[in-house]
């Protein structure tokens, strides 16, 4: 019975020193955060740079801007919140984001689709291959580069790029994509029933 008794203190005890442990880690005055709301934070702080660069302020007036609107003389010291203020301010006064866009397709439709100078015969196979990445943009609604495919050849093989591939090779492609497609109508039909 005693034992049970001690239990709670134990616990206290143990929390209180897994606590400090924290501290320790982390630093003083600094709380445990999430590393979602922290990725979000270093991504409004990296657009707030951006602004200012692109707006051409100088560190006196933006130091200005965040001691009027904030009392602070860092960015760094704003609270996900007052970042999110910031950036909307800054949209207000002229600056426009842009959002860096990937290209889809690196590299686009390879040489040997149209055209196979070695002989091998993968013109038919590359054929299919952009068929079966049509139909699966359908069954998906959205555009399949070619990039997919040499994904996939580059998972099976470790060849990069599609023209590098033998007829064999362009085969295991066509099977992955082939049940990549059956797999996405079956979902596709299930949805729909």
């Amino acid at each position: 019975m005693a034992k049970i008794l001690e239990m709670p203190s134990a616990l206290s005890d143990l929390k209180a020193r897994r606590e400090a442990r924290r501290q320790k880690i982390m630093g003083p005055g600094k709380k445990a955060t999430d590393s979602r709301s922290e990725g979000i934070r270093k991504g409004l702080l990296a657009k707030v740079h951006i602004a200012k660069a692109q707006l051409g302020l100088d560190d006196g007036d933006w130091r200005a801007i965040l001691e009027e609107r904030f009392g602070v003389n860092s960015s760094a010291l704003l609270s996900l919140g007052q970042l999110e203020t910031l950036v909307t301010y800054l949209e207000k006064s002229g600056w426009k984001p842009t959002r860096a866009r990937k290209p889809y397709d690196r590299h686009g439709k390879p040489h040997v689709a149209t055209h196979d100078d070695t002989g091998m015969g993968r013109e038919g196979q590359m054929r299919k291959i952009e068929a079966l990445l049509a139909e699966l943009g359908q069954t998906e609604g959205r555009y399949m580069p070619w990039d997919y495919a040499a994904a996939i050849l580059k998972r099976q093989t470790g060849l990069a790029r599609l023209e590098y591939a033998d007829p064999v090779q362009l085969k295991g492609v066509i099977a992955a994509l082939s049940k990549n497609v059956a797999r996405k109508r079956k979902h596709a039909d299930a949805a729909n029933a």
